[in-house]
Parts: C-alpha cells; structure tokens; sequence
C-alpha cells in the first residue's frame, strides 16, 4: 500500500511539474506520450489520458487532466485499478523559482479507486516494471532554480465525490466506499497536518480527522504526535491521543460500539448472532500498534453490563485475526447470551423443554463460528452466572485454533462443591472430549440441571472422562463413550423404601406402591464405562442403617431409561433371603418392584433362607397386614400367573 502511494505521487508529481515547466516549449501531445511510456516502463500498466490536457502559467502555474486512467493487473475484477474524472493543480510560480513548493490548488474530481487481492494473495498493487527501456521526458531548456525542494505548503488540497473498493477473493470480502470527500491542510512540513473527510462505508455514513503535529518528521522516518477521530452513527466511535510513524502508533485509545454483529456486517465479515443483547462494546485502553497487530495494556473493557480489566493483544497478519490476553471480570452474566427459547437448548443444560417427553433436541448444531478467529486467552471472574447458577472465582484457560476449542478451567464452586474442567470442541468433526473431577457436589441440584431428575440427593465426588460426536445435542448423547467413578455419601433415594422392600413379604409379592417412601444411606458408589451413550455398571453399592445392596445395570442417556436389578439385604440379618428389586422406567417415572422369580430361585438354592422369609409371610397374615389373601385369589382367578411364576425357577 505504502508503494502504491508512493507511484501515484510520483506520477502526480511528474505531471504537474512537466506540465509547469515545459508547456511552451513542447507539444502536449509530446508530452502526454512521454509521460505514458516512462508509467508503462515503471509500472507495467497502461496510463491514459483521455481527455484534454489544460496548462497555466500565469499568475500560477497549473495543469487540469481530465479522465485520466491506470490500468489493472491481468486477471483482476476491474479493467482499471485508478479512474480520475479530473485534476486540478496549481502552484504559486515565485516560491517555485527558490526551491520552494506551494500548492495553491489539487483537486481530485470522482476519483475511484480498486484494490484486491487476489485468490493467490496476490494484491492488484504490486508493479511489475516493464522490459523495454523507459522513455525519457522530451527536454526542455535548463531553468534557473536553487536546488531540491527546501519545502513544502499545501493550500486547497480536496478530493470530491471519490470512491473506494476493497475485494479479498481469498475470503470473498468486498468493501465499499463511495461519495468520498476529502480536504488536507498543512501550511508546510514544520506545521500541523490535518486531513478530515466523510463517506459512505457500506452505506453507512462515516466521518474521519487526523492531526499530526510534525509531519516532517514523520516523511523522514521519525514519530509525530497524532489525534485521530473516526465517527460512525452508534456503530463505532473511536478517539485516539498519541504519536505515530509511517509503520507504528501508540497511545490512549476510546472505542464505543452500541452493536458488534451490526459494526461487523458494516465492516464486511458479518458474525451470527443469536442473543438477547446488542452486544455492545467498549474499550479504553493504553494502545501499541504495528502493521499486523495491536497491544492493549491495562485496558478496561466492557460487553454489554459486563466489565473487565486486563490485556488484549489482536493480530490481522494471518489468514483468521488473532486475540491473546488475559482478562479479569467481576460479575459476568451469561445468561443474556444464551439462545432464546425455541423448545431446546443446544448444548446447554437440559431445560424442562427438552426432559419432557420429546427427549434431546435435535436441531443442527453450527460450530463454524470456531473458525473466525484464533485465541488464547485467560480469563477469571469474580462471579458467574449461567441459568440459575453463581460460580464464585472462576479461572480458565481458552484456547482456539484451526476450528477447535479448548477449555481447562481451574477448581470452580459449582453445585455446592467444586468441579474441575477440561475439555475440547472440534467445529470440524463435531467432537466433544471432556474430563470432569468433581468433589462435595450436591448431587440433587445437579441432577436437576442436567437431567431433570430429583429422585437422589446426597454429597457426591466424581471422576469421569467422555467423548462423543454428532450434529445435534441428540446425536452427540448417543455417542458418548468413556467411564467413570461415582460416589455419594449421606443420602435418600426418593420414591423407595429398600429396608420395607426387604421387610414385607407383602411388598415382596405385590410389588405395593412406594410413592413418598424413601430410603436414607450412608454411601452410594460404582463405577462405570459409557457406549453409544448407554452407561453400564456392574458394581453399585449401597450401605445404609437398616440394610445394604449390590446392583448391576444400564442407564440409557438417549432414550432416557433406567434399567437396573438391586440386591437388598437387611443389615445384621443372620437368616432371610436378599430380596432382588428391579428399577426400570424413564428419568421421570422411575418404578421399583421386587423380583418376585428371583426371590423363588433363591429360596430353592436356599431353603433356610426361604423358611425364614415365609414366616415373616406366615407373620403378616396373622396380623392382618398386607393382601397375600387377594393375591392367592388372584391367582385362583387366573392360574397363568402361578404357570408364569413356575416358569421362571427353571431359568
């Protein structure tokens, strides 16, 4: 970009200096030749000057071209990189004579100008210089004068009704500027430098001003102090205070955007957007700027009502931009980020909505957001909020590269104990990895998050490690794999008396209803290994006061099914049989039946047992207790219950 000014100058230059200095001594058309053939031999391109070429000598020097043309590179978009509808110089001939330049007049008429890179990353920009030998400047008579330039005063310097386009064919971008004005002042080099314009950006009126205070200094490499104001309706506001070169900038900057998806579709690279917020944004900030990237130190941000403090370093010298940093906030409140209600949630807890009946969703998941930028970053809050839930110092490391996403968070308060995180999101496959080690949780609430279940509460730990892929939260469900460790301690299964299960031979043989019963233990554990979504566990243990139980089985994630078979025994029995229960049914009707074929092939293999269990039967009959009387009518009634029961001792 510095190289195509620097030729456009050059060429401007050319043409208004020969212009003043030779317009009687040489035929314009001479001229307008020697010009095209010295841009073609130091460009590559074609320069035409298709219009009249008008010359003044007196009281001021001036030269006016009209439509003038640069050519493009071969295959580009537009058959010209720079179109002029006119320009106008004129320059004060006296101070010309002492080696002094003032610039009375430059106007720019419709200039437009294209720039693109191409599908290559090759810029429209770049010249190439011709083979053949550049032809001279016809001669003219040698002229009095002092030497080079000693400097330089800018009058009238405008640009009228210009127009701008930017395509990036490798990101397919195109950005637009039209109705382009522009007025530069500068009386000479020694003195302040101000340039202010306004346009249309992507049909957005925008407002621009810079000031620099010694620009002198700045055109022979040095740094400037620089204000620096860009103005754009309520998308963006932004001042900068501080100094500047030609490749380099820092000092105070004040960013405001009322809206990020709005000043990012303005701004050519629109981001889905599906929150409850405008996303608001505001930065001000200590800033270093380079060509490629920018430091933020010590900056306070904030997104929407959300505040941080901390250091941010972007970069733009890569395919994607770059964020890396740390910031540090104090309430964060996430919830307003989250998509509105549409019946499920996507990857977040399972709401009501979705532990209905419908089961887990399945809307498509879209992960090409992972793709739009690169990221590492540590981020810390004093508190979170997500749903009904507080976390209290939060710290974790997010990492974003190539379309995956990498989150280790350190010890959280969550769910009344703390839990550790860490896991990844593949936006390409569709992947989820995650390790989750949590201690002193209590079980009940994060059962109701995640699953709208309350039927277990209890002080729970847990070690487990999943993974899982898929298009729709229903999909990933049903490919997790992995395993586990789970233990609770101190606490009630709701619905279920295990101890009377095993106690009443009434319960025993009638399967009674157990609806606001409950079983109180010290210790619930197993371990675990995950399929295709279905957990399977063979070594649940249950120590209470009044008993303990074994278990093996299934809990089914996407069909939301729970099949399970206890072993129940009261605790310091010396005789009796264990009573086997089955637990069957959905996350949100759980049923708990005794075994009844069970129980029988284990009185065969154990007859003492048996004897005691049927004078606990013989015991309930006498004192009225239970309906063992209605279930041998039962039976009377309909034999095929007592054939089906014999059935199953030979299995």
């Amino acid at each position: 970009m510095k190289r195509l000014i620097k030729i456009l100058a050059a060429l401007v230059g050319a043409l208004v200096i020969a212009a003043l200095i030779v317009p009687f001594f040489i035929p314009v058309e001479t001229y307008k030749r020697a010009v095209i053939e010295r841009v073609r031999a130091a460009t590559g391109r074609e320069l035409a000057i298709n219009g009249p070429v008008h010359v003044s000598v007196f009281p001021d020097l001036g030269v006016k071209l009209e439509r003038v043309t640069l050519s493009n590179a071969p295959g580009y978009s537009d058959a010209s990189m720079v179109q002029v509808e006119s320009m106008t110089a004129e320059a004060a001939l006296l101070p010309l004579l002492h080696g002094d330049v003032e610039v009375k007049r430059f106007i720019l008429e419709k200039p437009v100008v294209h720039l693109e890179v191409n599908a290559k990353g090759e810029p429209n920009w770049r010249m190439t210089t011709a083979e053949a030998p550049s032809a001279p400047l016809p001669a003219a008579e040698k002229q009095g004068g002092h030497g080079p330039v000693r400097s330089v005063a800018l009058g009238e310097i405008k640009i009228k009704d210009g127009a701008f386009t930017y395509r990036d064919e490798r990101n397919k971008r195109v950005y637009n500027a039209s109705d382009l004005s522009l007025e530069v002042s500068l009386k000479n080099l020694d003195a302040p430098l101000t340039i202010k314009g306004e346009a249309l950006w992507n049909q957005q009126p925008l407002r621009f001003e810079l000031q620099a205070q010694a620009p002198r200094a700045v055109s022979e490499g040095g740094e400037s102090p620089l204000k620096a104001t860009l103005e754009g309706g309520d998308l963006v506001k932004l001042y900068f205070d501080g100094k500047a070169s030609q490749t380099a900038a820092s000092g105070h900057l004040d960013f405001r955007s009322a809206s990020l998806p709005k000043l990012a579709a303005w701004a050519g690279a629109p981001i889905a957007w599906k929150g409850r917020t405008p996303l608001s944004l505001s930065v001000n900030t200590n800033l270093s700027c380079t060509q490629t990237q920018c430091e933020a130190a010590n900056g306070q941000f904030a997104v929407d009502a959300n505040k941080a403090t901390g250091d941010i370093k972007l970069g733009w010298g890569g395919i994607v931009p770059s964020v890396q940093g740390k910031l540090a906030f104090g309430e964060l409140d996430l919830n307003p980020y989250l998509e509105k209600a549409s019946g499920h949630a996507g990857l977040s807890p399972v709401g009501e909505a979705q532990a209905a009946e419908a089961g887990w969703s399945d809307d498509k998941l879209d992960f090409s957001g992972l793709h739009a930028i690169n990221a590492d970053m540590m981020l810390g809050a004093d508190s979170v909020r997500y749903q009904t839930y507080t976390l209290s110092k939060v710290s974790a490391k997010v990492q974003l590269g190539g379309g995956v996403l990498k989150v280790d968070a350190s010890p959280l308060s969550l769910y009344g104990g703390t839990v550790k995180f860490a896991g990844s999101l593949n936006g390409d496959a569709n992947g989820v990895d995650a390790t989750i080690n949590a201690s002193g949780i209590q079980v009940e609430s994060m059962l109701k998050e995640l699953a709208q279940f309350d039927r277990l509460t209890g002080t729970g730990e847990m070690d487990t490690h999943v993974t899982g892929h898929g298009a729709s939260v229903r999909q990933i469900i049903a490919s997790l794999s992995g395993g586990g460790h789970v233990r609770v301690r101190n606490g009630t299964i709701r619905g279920v008396n295990l101890a009377q299960l095993a106690q009443s031979a009434t319960a025993l043989v009638t399967g009674a209803s157990t609806a606001g019963q409950k079983t109180d233990f010290a210790e619930l554990s197993g371990s675990y290994t995950l399929a295709q979504g279905i957990a399977h566990n063979n070594d649940l243990a249950l120590t209470a006061s009044l008993l303990h139980a074994t278990g093996a089985g299934t809990v089914d994630l996407p069909q939301r099914q729970v099949h399970y078979k206890l072993s129940v025994s009261l605790a310091g029995a010396k005789q009796g049989l264990a009573v086997p229960v089955l637990v069957d049914g959905s996350f949100d009707q759980l049923s708990f039946r005794p075994d009844v074929q069970g129980v029988l092939k284990d009185a065969l293999q154990n007859p003492e047992a048996a004897k005691a269990t049927l004078q606990n039967l013989k015991d309930q009959v006498k004192s009225g207790k239970g309906n063992v009387g209605q279930q041998l009518q039962d039976i009377k009634k309909n034999p095929q219950q007592l054939n089906n029961l014999l059935q199953g001792l030979g299995r």
